[in-house]
């Protein structure tokens, strides 16, 4: 069992970092709206330039500016995600704010009328990798089936070359096997390969996998429940009191 003291501590640090987080997710939001009002009315123009008696000629110059060379298209992406507030069928800010900072971003790409409740509930739920999918799945609908694309999400990581060697090779051999070629195009060959490699994966080490998850579980510490009261103590210093040095020093009222 987890100290007193120790989850109280826990307890106080992890609600302060979840206030901040969602304070850090609606910066975004905010930003974009102040963003949007000085491109829409071009206000831009009429900010002095630091050393200058003139104001800004372009907007992107005014932003690197100000951003200190931030990247035009975060801003424009917080531009974005301030207008689901907008418009035809506009959302709650508190309720833009509870999703992934990317998620609100796919939203964007959909129309206002297929913003629905379900949606937004999986916006501010589901992982990023899988909410993009899901948009794409909701855009593919309403294409004439000839032009609907698969749904593909980027990847990238950085592999040692020896793991990249193998891996190539691996892929190149499972292609070869008539579970893959079996003549169905609706995944590219390379793909079905590669969900073969990781069913075949799976299933020889399955039992060892849940033996190691069980292990996880089992030396989790228990955390007892904490009020929230004590959190809130803790996260608050103490008022000094009269005599208490203080980094060498009494206080003033000693």
């Amino acid at each position: 069992m987890v100290p007193n003291a120790l989850a109280t501590e826990a307890a106080a640090v992890d609600r302060q970092l979840r206030e901040q987080w969602v304070h850090w997710k609606r910066q975004a939001r905010v930003i974009g709206s102040l963003f949007k009002t000085i491109l829409d009315r071009q206000l831009h123009r009429y900010v002095r330039k630091p050393g200058s008696r003139k104001g800004y000629q372009r907007f992107d110059e005014y932003v690197a500016d100000v951003t200190g060379g931030m990247a035009n298209s975060t801003i424009w992406v917080f531009m974005r995600i301030h207008q689901l507030t907008e418009g035809s069928n506009p959302l709650p800010p508190e309720e833009v704010d509870a999703m992934p900072q990317q998620n609100a971003y796919e939203l964007t790409k959909l129309k206002p009328e297929q913003r629905t409740a379900a949606l937004i509930r999986k916006a501010i739920e589901t992982p990023t990798r899988k909410f993009k999918a899901e948009v794409e799945n909701i855009k593919n609908a309403d294409l004439p089936a000839e032009k609907r694309k698969p749904v593909f999400v980027d990847i990238h990581e950085h592999w040692p070359i020896e793991l990249v060697e193998m891996f190539e090779e691996t892929v190149t051999d499972f292609s070869l096997l008539p579970v893959v070629r079996d003549g169905d195009r609706e995944m590219a060959i390379r793909h079905k390969a590669i969900m073969t490699i990781l069913i075949c994966a799976r299933i020889h080490a399955s039992d060892e996998v849940q033996h190691a998850k069980a292990e996880m579980e089992a030396h989790a510490l228990e955390v007892p429940n904490v009020t929230e009261t004590n959190a809130v103590e803790l996260a608050v210093p103490p008022p000094m009191r009269p005599g208490i040095a203080v980094n060498g020093k009494k206080s003033e009222h000693a």
